[in-house]
């Protein structure tokens, strides 16, 4: 008998069963379904962690925080031994160079933070001085809604470009709290050409508030040189940025050399006398390397060298794998369904042998070979399979849809972005499509060797 023959034979015998192949089928489309619904939800968080991550553009990015110099066996607290304002995080422009010489690293960004205290009129806020070098501020291609960067000419000390969120960092300091603006009062502050002071030594302005014996340190009149899209860093994952105050870092040292002069700026080493070490100190560096592959392996090898390393690769890594395990989880709820149809199928195939077993005679008295009336009962339950897989998976895309419609809005809300809660991508599509026929064939392996076993006559004298 021919293979055509046999396909042909086996879609007329489950045709003729209409309500009972229906019936079968159906199992196997809500199994197939449950899983594919089930293991979609889990890509979908997948992929809108990568998106999140991938738009922050950090992945060839490695973070250091600190350096500790493991060849003299000195920790970072001993590396200035009589400093009163600690140590310093040994990120040093001699640790740059180090660094440069790397044929992995692309370039070394080096970066300042402290805080600083603006106020205008009875609103104060308490915000952190973010300095680093403007081209690198350029590459991030923040999505300016004011103003300009970089700043070709400011009035200020420092340029300073902020978020839209900078006037929610505000409060009125009479009050003691922080405060609230009702919509139509609109916000606390004016960044429209309006000035504001600001304090730069915050250590010092707190020390002068509980003992009037020590001198309030000068404030500076500023204003805000650019404004950047809050939704837009939102978006991208550079939250950071996004309630701090950006600046140029050689501008920041300048200024910083004439607001301390000779004294050691907050976060900086300091000898007894509370004078600067003549050794700057960066709060840390970002590395970039010139391929993604190469971050892993370099993140170890600056550990190695007593660096404080950590990059975005190893929390992909990490979420990947927890991702795949929340998948395999989803999947083996939704395969339980998969399981019940699977014995419906064997049970549906075992109901036709009974029914057929004077056919099945008849199949093999005229010469019929064995293989081929396994062939048959078991194209029969592999189409019962591929056609519940095919139903299912049309299920699938139209739950997933429904998902992604109910929860979209809400994403795209509290998130800032547009992703999907559910996605199907092809693989999943013809997996669960590869796997309903499978599962369809191997429920009818057991049928399909018993008809094989019949006797002839035997099934010929069934009634």
């Amino acid at each position: 008998m021919r293979l055509s023959d046999l396909f042909s034979l086996s879609l007329s015998n489950l045709w003729r069963r209409k309500l009972r192949s229906f019936l079968t089928i159906l199992g196997v489309l809500i199994g197939t379904a449950s899983i594919v619904v089930m293991v979609s939800i889990g890509v979908g968080q997948t992929d809108a962690m990568m998106k999140q991550i991938g738009s922050s553009q950090t992945l060839r990015q490695i973070s250091i925080y600190g350096y500790t110099d493991k060849k003299s066996g000195n920790s970072q607290d001993q590396v200035f031994p009589g400093a009163n304002q600690g140590s310093g995080t040994g990120l040093t422009d001699e640790r740059i160079r180090e660094l440069e010489a790397f044929p992995e690293v692309e370039r070394v960004i080096p970066k300042l933070t402290s805080q600083a205290r603006f106020s205008q009129g009875s609103a104060v806020g308490d915000l952190q001085i973010i300095a680093l070098p403007t081209d690198y501020i350029e590459s991030l291609k923040l999505e300016l809604v004011k103003g300009q960067w970089p700043v070709q000419q400011t009035s200020n000390p420092i340029p300073l470009l902020v978020s839209e969120s900078f006037p929610n960092q505000f409060w009125v300091e009479n009050r003691g709290n922080y405060w609230e603006a009702p919509a139509e009062q609109g916000p606390i502050v004016d960044m429209d050409g309006k000035n504001f002071f600001a304090i730069f030594d915050v250590e010092a302005y707190y020390q002068s508030q509980g003992d009037p014996s020590i001198q309030k340190p000068k404030k500076y009149l500023v204003q805000i040189d650019g404004v950047f899209s809050q939704e837009d860093i939102n978006r991208r994952g550079l939250y950071e940025y996004g309630y701090g105050v950006l600046t140029d870092i050689d501008s920041y040292k300048n200024f910083m050399q004439q607001v301390f002069k000779g004294k050691a700026w907050p976060g900086q080493p300091a000898g007894k006398n509370g004078k600067a070490t003549g050794t700057l100190h960066y709060s840390n560096l970002i590395v970039e390397t010139a391929n993604l592959k190469d971050t892993e392996d370099l993140t170890n090898t600056l550990r190695d060298m007593g660096y404080q390393a950590s990059s975005e690769i190893e929390y992909i890594k990490a979420m990947q794998k927890q991702s795949r395990t929340v998948q395999l989880v989803l999947g083996g709820i939704g395969g339980v369904s998969l399981l019940v149809a699977a014995i419906g199928i064997a049970n549906t195939m075992m109901m036709s042998i009974y029914e057929r077993t004077k056919e099945i005679g008849i199949y093999k008295v005229l010469g019929c070979k064995l293989q081929n009336i396994g062939v048959l009962f078991l194209l029969e339950s592999g189409f019962i399979g591929f056609f519940g897989g095919l139903l299912g998976l049309g299920i699938s895309y139209s739950i997933s849809h429904l998902i992604n419609y109910v929860a979209g809005s809400y994403i795209n809300d509290m998130e800032g972005m547009t992703y999907r809660l559910s996605l199907i991508p092809p693989w999943l599509s013809l997996g669960a499509l590869a796997f309903s026929v499978l599962i369809g064939i191997l429920s009818g392996l057991m049928p399909a060797l018993r008809a094989m076993r019949l006797s002839p006559l035997e099934a010929l004298r069934n009634q």
